[in-house]
């Protein structure tokens, strides 16, 4: 039903000004000679809805050894949003996607291991900032990308590799050694939250864990005499821990 006569031409052509987005409009033409006007032609629906609004600035921050995204819910149009496109800032200036952050319309935030970030294609180093950047998707198209902030959450790390433990001293069943405690820095600025000793017999490939603790020495007894043990230390924070089989090994002779 056409409920508004709004023009009146003597051409073929005519153009509508002052539209609003947002909207359907429903056409139909009719033509009049002398004699009265003909039937309306079929109703042609413009529909003048676009793409999201331009999204917020995107927020980071640290959870766990996770970087943390949420943005708000930008205006729609009047079409759903269908889901969001995320980004993150490489190392190298340039802003690659997230897939799997986004992709569901009611999400409003993410969660991304920080190691993820720390491969390629993002490449990000200890101590470098998560800048993020999106924007919505719905069936007309994308919007616009969000602003980004020029700081955001730091990339955080499990503890740097520990150096091998130190003999403090020997007798003919016991072995007492130390180790240094892995400082903040060392952590990824993330508290250590135990240190880990293991051992093996050299004629034994396969390590154990002999303690776990947040002491610095441990004293092991009960040793086979003239045997020859290795041990290996690793520290522990909320990124996870060094690879005991991966880190240095200290050689001790027993007797």
């Amino acid at each position: 039903m056409i409920s508004k006569e709004i023009f009146t031409v003597e051409g073929n052509k005519w153009k509508l000004e002052g539209y609003e987005n947002c909207k359907f409009y429903r056409f139909a033409i009719r033509a009049k000679n002398v004699c009265g006007f003909s039937s309306f032609s079929p109703v042609k629906v413009v529909d003048t809805k676009i793409p999201p609004g331009k999204m917020e600035i995107i927020g980071t921050e640290q959870s766990s050894c996770s970087a943390k995204m949420s943005w708000k819910v930008p205006y729609n149009c009047g079409s759903p949003i269908e889901r969001y496109h995320i980004e993150v800032k490489t190392r190298d200036g340039k802003f690659r996607g997230l897939p799997s952050c986004g992709e569901q319309p009611t999400d409003v935030s993410c969660e991304v291991n920080m190691q993820l970030l720390q491969a390629a294609p993002f490449n990000l180093l200890y101590g470098d900032s998560i800048i993020a950047r999106g924007a919505a998707k719905n069936a007309v198209g994308r919007g616009d990308m969000s602003e980004t902030l020029d700081q955001g959450t730091l990339i955080l790390q499990r503890p740097d590799k520990m150096n091998s433990p130190v003999l403090e001293d020997t007798t003919e069943r016991q072995i007492a050694v130390s180790w240094d405690k892995v400082k903040p820095v060392d952590a990824g600025d993330l508290e250590v939250v135990s240190y880990s000793l293991f051992w093996n017999d050299v004629s034994d490939t396969t390590q154990s864990n002999l303690i776990t603790s947040m002491n610095s020495e441990f004293t092991a007894a009960k040793l086979e005499k003239l045997s020859l043990y290795r041990f290996t230390i690793s520290a522990k924070d909320e990124c996870g821990k060094t690879d005991a089989e991966d880190a240095p090994l200290e050689s001790l002779h027993v007797g």
